[in-house]
C-alpha cells in the first residue's frame, strides 16, 4: 500500500465508524446511506492489490482533447476490475491517472502530473521539471477528501470510458 495513502483512508474509517454509529441512531438519516456505500476496507484491499499477478487489459487510445494518445490498461481480480491506470502523452508534460476501485463509484484516485522543460516539439528526450502528485477518495460519486469536487466529474467519465473500452465484445 502506497504510504500517502494511509492519512486519508485512516480519517475516512474513524469518519465511516461515526458515521454508522450515527446512522443506528437516526434510521434514514444520510449519514447511515453514505456510511453503507462508502467502503473504505475495500479501497484499503484494491491499493494493496497485486497488479503483477491480475489480469489485464491494455490499449492505446486518442481523447478528443489530446492528439498525442494516451495508454491504459486494466488490471482484473476474480471479482472484477481492481485498478485502472491511464497514462496521458502530452505536448507540454504527461499525467497518469491511477483508480484503485471497491466499485466504480467507491475508489481512491492518484494523478500524477509531469511538465517538460520544452515541448516535445522542441526537445527529442523531454526533461522533467516539475512533478505533482494528488490523491483523494471518492465514494457515491462524489469526492470525500483530497479532491475538488469540480475535478471529479472529468476523471469519473475517464473512468468509465476505460472501463467500457475494457469490457470484452459480446460479438467475439
Amino acid at each position: 500500500m502506497r504510504a500517502y495513502c494511509l492519512p486519508y483512508l485512516a480519517v475516512l474509517s474513524i469518519a465511516g465508524s461515526a458515521l454508522l454509529s450515527k446512522g443506528a441512531k437516526h434510521a434514514g438519516d444520510r449519514a447511515a446511506v453514505w456510511a453503507a456505500e462508502c467502503d473504505t476496507t475495500a479501497v484499503m484491499r484494491a491499493l494493496a492489490a497485486d497488479t503483477a499477478r491480475m489480469r489485464r487489459s491494455s490499449q492505446k487510445f486518442f481523447p478528443a482533447d489530446n492528439t498525442e494518445g494516451a495508454h491504459e490498461t486494466v488490471y482484473f481480480d476474480r471479482h472484477g476490475p481492481r485498478v485502472v491506470s491511464i497514462f496521458f502523452l502530452g505536448e507540454s508534460g504527461r499525467t497518469r491517472v491511477t483508480y484503485f476501485l471497491a466499485s466504480p463509484t467507491n475508489f481512491f484516485l492518484e494523478i500524477e502530473d509531469e511538465r517538460y522543460a520544452k515541448p516535445l516539439s522542441e526537445a527529442a528526450s523531454p526533461t522533467v521539471v516539475a512533478r505533482n502528485v494528488h490523491a483523494g477518495y471518492v465514494c457515491a460519486g462524489r469526492v470525500r477528501t483530497g479532491l475538488r469536487d469540480s475535478d471529479i466529474v472529468s476523471w469519473t467519465t475517464e473512468l468509465d470510458s476505460a472501463l467500457t473500452r475494457a469490457r470484452p465484445s459480446p460479438h467475439k
